[in-house]
């Protein structure tokens, strides 16, 4: 999984420097996707249980609440 961790992301406007988690999804095996005439039309991803492990040990590198929001989650399930 190739992934980029940046705070150069259009969508913060209250935060600038709030660092994210980018997913190259299209290099990703698990990501199906179709375009026609140049627009996507349908995605899907079909992660596997290591992709998602995988994210989960990035996010909790990155994100100062997932680690316990990810146990909270655990524990009410």
């Amino acid at each position: 999984m190739e992934t980029k961790l940046t705070h150069k992301v259009d969508s913060h406007h209250t935060n600038a420097s709030y660092k994210c988690l980018l997913v190259d999804l299209l290099n990703d095996p698990t990501f199906h996707f179709y375009v026609e005439d140049g627009k996507l039309v349908k995605a899907d991803l079909m992660p596997t249980d290591e992709f998602v492990l995988e994210l989960c040990r990035l996010m909790a590198t990155v994100s100062p609440t997932f680690r316990s929001e990810l146990v909270r989650l655990a524990v009410e399930y």
